[in-house]
């Protein structure tokens, strides 16, 4: 989902005049792409790793913890329903500039 929203910034930034509303992106998104780029992928690696490494260790055998597991399934579906909320709006956004 962070490589879509990556994409579909890009797309809707660069190619067909949309405006990106995060006022932290706005100026790298429009100034230097490269930047804006590997900011975002970065991030998109970074939590996957994150998410990764805690199932991994929810798997580990001898840890049983029901908050950690709570927690960890909180994290996925925020991130989750988030990601999509965001990637939708930009697919809406480009398909109203076409």
């Amino acid at each position: 989902m962070g490589v879509l929203d990556w994409l579909t910034t890009l797309l809707g930034v660069h190619y067909l005049g949309a405006v990106e509303l995060n006022p932290i992106f706005a100026s790298v998104v429009n100034s230097n792409v490269l930047v804006f780029s590997v900011i975002k992928l970065t991030t998109a690696v970074l939590i996957g790793l994150l998410f990764y490494k805690g199932y991994a260790a929810e798997e580990t055998p001898g840890i049983n913890s029901r908050l950690g597991k709570l927690f960890l399934g909180s994290g996925y579906f925020a991130s989750l329903t988030t990601l999509t909320a965001v990637v939708a709006n930009n697919i809406i956004v480009v398909i109203s500039t076409i």
